[in-house]
């Protein structure tokens, strides 16, 4: 018993003595940051899909011995929010997203900080059009496509995504769901129209943001 009350004081001798009773030096985060990302074509906003691993900004802080990625989550309709970073120099480094990797140089200072980026979009929807097929009861949408620089791409790879609210995407995309609304060529001439549909009375439909009337 006298060996076991020996050694309970030296463990907590040790522990005291140890750093995990040693307040943390780092500063807390002392700046936030907003903005939009604006076609370099048009001037007007680059819109995303729901927040996805393919609609973020990648940034590094620039400074440190080892600069890490980070992904700031983008907004559907082109604008983002970063109520928590350190105040410093950035890199803006897009990887994945719908728009030219083009690196760009910023600052960040202690406080709020608005910060626009401009970028070429590797597509442009042209002439979007919006009806309503009441004999089919179908959310029509009708549109072009055109190259964001044809100088730098011959080709197009895209998703055609539809949904019965805002946040569409990949993960809520109701195409590959009603047959014929999905094109699988899609001519990105600028002209060429091209038509996808919402079929109304699907149960994705039935969506609590978006209802038909």
């Amino acid at each position: 018993m006298k060996k076991l009350l020996y050694i309970i004081p030296c463990m907590v001798i040790m522990l005291t003595s140890c750093d995990w009773f040693v307040l943390d030096n780092q500063s807390d985060y002392d700046a936030s940051i907003y903005g939009s990302i604006f076609d370099s074509g048009t001037g007007a906003l680059v819109p995303n899909e729901l927040p996805t691993n393919y609609s973020s900004i990648t940034v590094y802080e620039l400074g440190w011995d080892a600069e890490v990625a980070q992904s700031w989550n983008m907004k559907p309709n082109g604008t983002y929010r970063n109520n928590l970073i350190f105040s410093g120099d950035y890199k803006f480094y897009p990887v994945l997203s719908n728009y030219y990797p083009e690196e760009q140089n910023f600052t960040v200072v202690p406080g709020e900080n608005k910060i626009d980026f401009t970028v070429t979009p590797y597509a442009r929807i042209v002439n979007p059009e919006f009806s309503y097929d009441a004999a089919n009861e179908r959310i029509v949408a009708t549109f072009s496509v055109e190259h964001g620089d044809p100088t730098r791409t011959s080709r197009i790879d895209t998703r055609l995504c539809v949904f019965p609210d805002r946040f569409v995407g990949q993960q809520f995309n109701s195409c590959k769901n009603v047959p014929g609304s999905a094109a699988n060529n899609v001519v990105a001439d600028g002209t060429t129209r091209i038509t996808v549909y919402v079929d109304t009375n699907s149960p994705l439909a039935e969506n609590d943001q978006f209802k038909y009337t």
